[in-house]
């Protein structure tokens, strides 16, 4: 068997995982994300690089576990 074919069925047999941080997050958790990313997103914030940083680290400092900073940076800039 050749590998693109091992590599085909292994990624066909391997479940599907797209569960986002901010999904594994709490409802209390997930609200309070949500409104630091509203104030972000009206400009009482800072920069997007910034805030990605103290939300890790102030979350970390109560056991939560986000995502990294590039990813929180995008998580920030969305608009759903």
């Amino acid at each position: 068997m050749s590998l693109a074919d091992r590599v085909a069925e292994r990624a066909r047999a391997k479940p599907v995982r797209q569960v986002g941080f901010f999904s594994r997050l709490s409802p209390e958790h997930q609200a309070e994300l949500l409104e630091v990313r509203r104030r972000f997103q009206s400009g009482g914030l800072g920069s997007a690089s910034a805030l990605a940083d103290l939300l890790i680290e102030e979350a970390a400092a109560d056991g939560i576990e986000l995502c990294g900073p590039q990813g929180l940076r995008v998580w920030l800039a969305r608009r759903d």
